[in-house]
């Protein structure tokens, strides 16, 4: 069926426009995407469902699909069964006359699958065919297409990419990186991503980030690293960067069994043993508004929390194992402690807990479950956490 309006003569099968304009070819594509209730539905009758398919899956230039279709449509309608992503790739590069892009069509078609790709500039060959076969229908785009071309040319990526069983966009973001970043295991990891997620890319990103801000010297360390041990790494170059500003000099003295924790590093390693999050508090310590300190009692063992007012420190927190609510024994002694500091402070004013003694147990009736004395044992019934990168 024939579109005229307003100048324009659209045919959707067999495809003819005229004049060959932008309005001719955004009618054509409108035809062709559109769905029951559309104004221009009617005009789609008679366009094949595979030309349809393969229009509305390339997007802006879906418009070609119906002219490549026509130079061999059973040709067109069997590759794209196999692999869609030749026939994307072809509709993507062909140019916008309508004379040029027939003859350039009836030239891919007229050979084996590898020269559907000499016209366009990518590599005319039988295993890039194949690696073209195991992109997934989201990445069928021009700037994955370049990232695949772009890779090939390196010998290393292009063995990697060989062995692959699926092409993600999480794969192609990956290949763009610089080869010495990238390893089979960080592929193969990508090729399980999501669709639309680049979940491999983003973090080899933060990693190269936090590597060049550490300004260190020498080649890239990386080189078999795994998607699960990048965080590890972010987390020793983090921690070596934040390690070397000190924190303030502690508000109150220590005494044997509450001592001060001074440093990232020890920050670090008490949210670690303890399962809390300490570190992430790490920025309110440097800044003067809390403080952290360690509580070493024998069936007890605690992690203590100061928050700054007017003229004295309050007990904001108190905590035993995995946020666990402390024992009597210890707020006792943590409580005697703050009122020797501040012994013209009323001791309600130096505890602001949010929660109070109906949670807190004895420590002679009730021992709750907590970390062995080895700082380095996660803890019972925990699976191991990763060792400190240090």
């Amino acid at each position: 069926m024939t579109y005229q309006d307003g100048g324009v003569t659209v045919t959707s099968w067999p495809p003819e426009i005229q004049p060959e304009s932008w309005a001719a070819i955004g009618t054509l594509r409108s035809i062709l995407t559109s769905i029951p209730g559309d104004p221009f539905w009617k005009y789609s009758e008679g366009v094949p469902p595979v030309v349809l398919k393969i229009a509305k899956a390339t997007g802006t230039a879906g418009w070609r699909a119906p002219f490549v279709a026509e130079v061999d449509l059973r040709r067109v309608s069997e590759l794209w069964a196999r692999n869609p992503a030749l026939v994307g790739l072809m509709i993507y590069h062909l140019p916008n006359r309508v004379d040029a892009l027939r003859r350039i069509t009836t030239a891919a078609l007229a050979g084996k699958d590898r020269d559907v790709l000499k016209p366009f500039g990518y590599p005319c060959s039988n295993s890039f065919v194949r690696l073209l076969s195991k992109l997934r229908p989201d990445c069928c785009y021009p700037r994955y297409f370049g990232d695949l071309r772009a890779a090939w040319r390196i010998p290393k990526k292009r063995k990697l990419m060989q062995h692959l069983k699926c092409v993600t966009r999480d794969v192609c973001c990956v290949l763009d990186q610089p080869e010495e970043v990238i390893n089979y295991a960080l592929l193969e990891r990508a090729a399980r991503s999501l669709p639309g997620h680049c979940e491999v890319e983003f973090a080899l990103r933060m990693l190269g980030s936090e590597w060049r801000v550490s300004k260190r010297a020498g080649p890239w360390p990386y080189g078999k690293i795994t998607y699960g041990s990048i965080y590890t790494a972010l987390d020793r170059l983090h921690l070596e960067r934040a390690n070397a500003i000190p924190f303030p000099l502690p508000p109150v003295d220590s005494t044997p069994t509450i001592i001060p924790i001074q440093t990232a590093k020890t920050l670090w390693e008490e949210g670690r043993h303890q399962r809390n999050c300490s570190y992430s508090l790490q920025e309110q310590v440097r800044t003067g508004t809390s403080y952290f300190y360690r509580v070493l009692r024998s069936k007890c063992r605690c992690t203590l929390v100061l928050d700054k007012k007017e003229d004295y420190w309050a007990m904001s927190a108190l905590i035993t194992w995995q946020n666990n609510p402390p024992s009597i024994q210890a707020v006792e002694e943590v409580m005697a402690w703050l009122r020797n500091a501040y012994p013209m402070t009323d001791p309600a004013d130096l505890d602001i807990r949010p929660v109070h003694e109906d949670t807190e147990f004895d420590e002679d009736e009730f021992m709750p479950t907590a970390p062995p004395d080895d700082p380095d044992d996660p803890g019972p019934d925990m699976p191991p956490g990763p060792d400190f990168p240090w």
